[in-house]
């Protein structure tokens, strides 16, 4: 089975804006009804929707540790570990995991299986 796995390092000009500050401290996601743990920086590190919710602007507005998401339980641990680990099987890349990747922004994710699709399409 395919692993999916993104380097950090790369020969494109970077499109993103320069961050200001990574968004630190332990946080609880409240993913649909389900509770999951990891740190602001996993999260804000892999997906432009967790930067922009925990922006200084964000963290003035809520003093809460723990963030409601109205999003699928049953997707969200895979692409959590792939944020913890920088990378995912491909058969967990399903089409309700994906979909959850876009909303979020998931952008490094997303470009690794556009290419990977690309390479077996021109391959077979």
């Amino acid at each position: 089975s395919y692993m999916y796995r993104v380097c950090t390092m790369s020969t494109e000009p970077s499109t993103k804006k320069p961050r200001t500050a990574l968004p630190s401290g332990r946080i609880v996601l409240n993913v649909g009804g389900t509770l999951f743990s990891t740190s602001k920086v996993t999260l804000a590190t892999s997906s432009s929707y967790f930067e922009s919710q925990f922006s200084n602007e964000w963290e003035s507005s809520n003093p809460d540790d723990e963030f409601f998401l109205d999003q699928d339980p049953s997707t969200f641990p895979v692409l959590l570990s792939y944020m913890r680990l920088g990378s995912v099987s491909a058969a967990d890349l399903t089409s309700p995991v994906l979909l959850q990747a876009q909303f979020l922004g998931m952008e490094a994710l997303l470009r690794a299986v556009r290419r990977a699709v690309r390479r077996e399409i021109f391959a077979g």
